[in-house]
């Protein structure tokens, strides 16, 4: 058994022992707390590279659906190279009946004007190649890229999604 003298030195030698075991406990608490928080941040960029990829898919398919819906337009070439430029006006005969060559005028506008708002930095461009095949690219900025495909080895945070299609 210990002596009222051996407790009291026992007890003098553990004094400020448990506020040194909370600030040790509080340290590794808040290196974990900063881990967490790196995680969230880490999932909450890939969230937004893989929000801009599918609206860059989406964006893709809509222009092969505006160009199965004008076939006539398709046929006349109005499809077959598109820059990143957006048309100035959108043709004004919406309302009524429009030739092709304006529906395809309408198409291209629309879809560049949801590309830059939808996508940072958002373009596009369709080209048709020697045997009819459609390439449709979709470019964005992505500002730390994660994953895909760079659309320029000279400027990587450029990312592309391209569709190849025969109408």
């Amino acid at each position: 058994m210990f002596t009222v003298s051996q407790h009291h030195s026992i007890a003098l030698r553990q004094r400020g022992f448990t506020l040194l075991e909370v600030l040790i406990a509080a340290f590794l608490l808040s290196i974990g707390l900063l881990g967490l928080a790196s995680v969230q941040t880490m999932g909450l960029r890939y969230n937004q590279s893989a929000y801009h990829r599918t609206q860059a898919t989406l964006l893709s398919y809509d222009m092969v659906d505006r160009m199965r819906a004008n076939l006539v337009g398709v046929r006349q070439g109005k499809y077959d190279l598109i820059a990143t430029d957006t048309p100035p006006d959108e043709p004004k005969c919406l309302a009524v009946s429009c030739s092709a060559a304006d529906i395809a005028i309408a198409d291209i506008r629309q879809w560049s004007l949801q590309m830059q708002s939808v996508l940072p930095q958002g373009s596009g461009s369709v080209n048709k190649d020697a045997v009819g095949t459609f390439i449709i690219h979709v470019m964005w900025d992505d500002r730390e890229p994660t994953s895909g495909t760079p659309c320029d080895p000279n400027r990587p945070r450029l990312q592309c999604v391209s569709l190849t299609v025969r109408l």
